[in-house]
């Protein structure tokens, strides 16, 4: 796995810490959330000073709204999730990122998770490899 880090974007650590890197799109890096309860991709833009989704050019907003029908077909396909949901947020970071969420049946509710704090829970790091795997083959990113 190569570095997280992008030449002038900082990504939140926070980010670092808790996700495997896809790899990069054409507009986005691409990560895989490493969370036990929910599919999660999330979408950094390679721009500097990105803080709303307004700041990226109309051309760059373009290619942002195929890199989320991309890794929304890729996380359905994958983990044929209940439902999916689409976050485009600064969220706990000002940094500019989109999550795109499946959501099991059965499992925690999203929406409690993300904004009441419920603990993160780690998958073990050969699901977490497993997963990427398949995400980056739908994809069409390469191997790491």
């Amino acid at each position: 796995m190569y570095s997280l880090r992008m030449v002038g974007v900082i990504i939140d650590q926070r980010l670092i810490e808790e996700s495997e890197e896809l790899g990069d799109l054409r507009l986005c890096r691409a990560l895989l959330r490493d969370d036990a309860d929910f599919d999660w991709i999330v979408l950094v833009p390679r721009r500097v000073g990105l803080r709303h989704l307004l700041d990226l050019p109309r051309t760059d907003r373009a290619v942002l709204m195929d890199e989320i029908a991309a890794a929304f077909e890729a996380l359905r396909d994958a983990a044929k999730p209940e439902r999916i949901a689409v976050e485009i947020a600064g969220g706990p970071t000002s940094l500019l990122h989109v999550s795109i969420v499946g959501c099991r049946h059965g499992g925690p509710d999203l929406r409690r998770a993300a904004w009441d704090g419920v603990p993160r829970r780690p998958l073990p790091r050969d699901e977490l490899r497993s997963r990427g795997r398949r995400l980056r083959a739908l994809l069409g990113l390469p191997r790491l």
